[in-house]
C-alpha cells in the first residue's frame, strides 16, 4: 500500500469509534468528495491522498531551488510542517481630493525564516554543540503601510474594523479637512496647529482646572505622539507621514518636538 494514501486514523478512541474525526496528516481537513478522491487543503496546494501527491507545485518553489517543486515540508515530515502561505500584508494608503482616506491591500508575500530550534552534540575528539535548524513559513504576521512597518491595530482602524481613540480620530479628521483646504500642500508650520489641536482636545476632557489635571492631560498628549510609547496606536503617525510631510522639515518629528516642548 502506498504509505501516503492510507486513511488517517485517530488515536483518540472516542473519535475513532464515532468516525467523526475529519482531519488528516498535518492537521488538514479531509475532503472525501475532492478531485480524484480524498483530498486535503493546505491553503495554497491541494494534496490528493489516493495519488500520494500534490495537485500543484509549492508556491515557494523558486526560493528553494534545491527542493522538488512538489516537495512537502522540505522532505522531512517528521520534524517540519507545511503551513499556509501569504502572511506578510502590504497595504497602500492614499487620500482623494475630497479628503477621503483610501486603504487597499496591494500584495501578500510569504515570510520564510530559518531558525534555530535546538542543539545536538557531535563528537570529533571532543563534544561539540551543533545547532538544529528548521525552516518556518509564516510563523508570524507582518504588516506594512506605504512601505512602513505597522500593526494590525492600525490596519483595523483604517479599514473600519475598530475605531481609533477619539483624540486620534479628531486629529485625522483635521488632516483630512486641511488636506482639501491646502490642496495637499501643507504649510511648513502645520505641526503647530496639529499640536494645539491635540492639547486642546485633552484639556477639554479635564474635570477641573488644577495644575495636576493640566499636567496629566499634557502627559497623555505626549504619550499619544511619542514613538517610543504610542499609547493610542500608530495611526496618526502613518497618516501624518503619508500626507502632511513635504520634506525633512515637515515630518512627524516636528510634531513630536512641539508637543514635547509644550508638555
Amino acid at each position: 500500500m502506498n504509505r501516503f494514501s492510507a486513511q488517517y486514523q485517530s488515536t483518540n478512541p472516542f473519535l475513532a469509534q464515532s468516525g467523526e474525526y475529519r482531519f488528516g496528516f498535518n492537521g488538514k481537513e479531509v475532503d472525501s468528495e475532492g478531485m480524484g478522491g480524498d483530498t486535503q487543503d493546505y491553503g495554497f496546494r491541494i494534496y490528493n491522498s489516493p495519488l500520494g501527491r500534490f495537485l500543484s507545485i509549492d508556491p515557494l518553489a523558486k526560493q528553494f531551488a534545491y527542493n522538488s517543486v512538489y516537495a512537502f515540508a522540505e522532505g522531512n515530515p517528521i520534524e517540519n510542517i507545511d503551513l499556509d502561505g501569504l502572511e506578510k500584508y502590504n497595504y497602500r494608503m492614499t487620500m482623494s481630493e475630497g479628503g477621503e482616506i483610501i486603504t487597499e491591500l496591494v500584495s501578500k508575500t510569504d515570510i520564510v525564516e530559518r531558525v534555530i530550534v535546538g542543539y545536538r552534540m557531535i563528537s570529533h575528539g571532543m563534544d561539540i554543540s551543533v545547532p538544529i535548524y528548521e525552516t518556518r513559513v509564516n510563523a508570524r504576521q507582518e504588516y506594512t503601510l506605504n512601505g512602513r512597518n505597522t500593526s494590525l491595530q492600525t490596519i483595523n482602524e483604517l479599514t473600519g474594523v475598530t475605531a481609533p481613540d477619539p483624540m486620534i480620530q479628531s486629529a485625522i479628521d483635521k488632516i483630512r479637512t486641511d488636506y482639501v483646504m491646502y490642496s495637499g500642500q501643507f504649510p511648513n508650520e502645520y505641526y503647530v496647529s496639529m499640536g494645539r489641536q491635540l492639547f486642546e482636545y485633552k484639556f477639554s476632557e479635564m474635570e477641573d482646572c488644577t495644575q495636576e489635571s493640566f499636567e496629566k492631560a499634557a502627559s497623555q498628549t505626549w504619550g499619544a505622539v511619542d514613538t517610543d510609547d504610542f499609547t493610542l496606536g500608530t495611526l496618526l503617525f502613518h497618516v501624518y507621514e503619508s500626507f502632511v510631510r513635504q520634506n525633512d522639515d515637515t515630518g512627524y518629528d516636528k510634531l513630536q518636538h512641539f508637543v514635547a516642548s509644550a508638555a
